[in-house]
């Protein structure tokens, strides 16, 4: 990820679902996506994915058929068996009791445009939804809970389940992943968690302060601050804690006020 890099979309438009549009922005880059992944995955899962290969794929079939319902990222990636397959990365900030449903919705479009599937082979597809909101994630992870409790001894039922990275319950100080993906979660902790927010924005601060004053995320993560933190407190001591690091990313994140 280069210093200079373009920017997004996302900047300019925190005012609308602003911890979808951060998340977006920093984990379309697949070193991100490892470095996060590669923290929370199952042991053996982790060891089978060759990451060297995870691409992102385009957005451009998700928004056509789904808008903004499946808004998130697809990468492409290699098995070490040596299959190819794809990774689902789903952001939520609300609890949504339908996500089992969705996720395999979407699966399925994935499917049904892969040449594989018409052979009765279909390429895996691992989904991870990661959540950072208020409560804990309270809902079952598996497709199978969906259905009456009549129904679950149903032999052809669906058996399917999506894996959760739940931060709401974590210290600052638990958050892992590469330097702007804990910048972004430390950041959404901060907004969504007043008991922890001095700490993860000292920790933000640390980290965006080692950027470069003219890197576009810096622009990015000041803009999302500003319209996530809701009292001038908060921001006071975010912009004071980066200064104290860098003077000139300082001025660059104040010049975003």
């Amino acid at each position: 990820m280069s210093d200079m890099r373009t920017v997004t979309e996302t900047e300019g438009t925190f005012r609308h679902r602003p911890h979808d549009k951060l998340f977006r922005h920093v984990f379309q880059d697949p070193e991100e996506t490892r470095q996060l992944l590669e923290a929370h995955l199952p042991d053996a899962m982790r060891r089978s994915v060759r990451w060297e290969t995870l691409e992102l794929n385009s957005g451009a079939f998700v928004d056509r058929f789904l808008g903004e319902w499946f808004a998130d990222l697809l990468f492409h990636v290699e098995i070490t068996d040596g299959q190819a397959g794809h990774i689902l990365l789903e952001h939520q900030s609300t609890v949504d009791p339908r996500m089992p449903l969705r996720l395999l919705l979407y699966l399925n479009l994935v499917w049904a445009r892969d040449p594989r599937a018409k052979t009765g082979t279909c390429p895996p597809i691992l989904p991870v939804v990661f959540y950072q909101g208020p409560g804990s994630w309270s809902r079952s992870a598996h497709l199978a809970d969906q259905f009456p409790d009549p129904e679950m001894a149903w032999t052809a039922l669906l058996t399917f389940r999506h894996l959760l990275i739940d931060q709401s319950g974590m210290a600052p100080e638990e958050i892992r992943g590469g330097p702007r993906g804990r910048i972004a979660q430390w950041l959404m902790m901060a907004a969504f968690h007043l008991d922890r927010r001095p700490e993860a924005l000292a920790r933000a601060a640390e980290l965006l302060a080692a950027l470069s004053p003219h890197d576009a995320d810096v622009g990015v993560f000041a803009e999302y601050a500003y319209h996530t933190l809701e009292d001038e407190e908060s921001l006071g001591l975010f912009q004071d804690a980066v200064s104290r690091h860098s003077r000139a990313v300082g001025e660059s994140v104040m010049s975003y006020a």
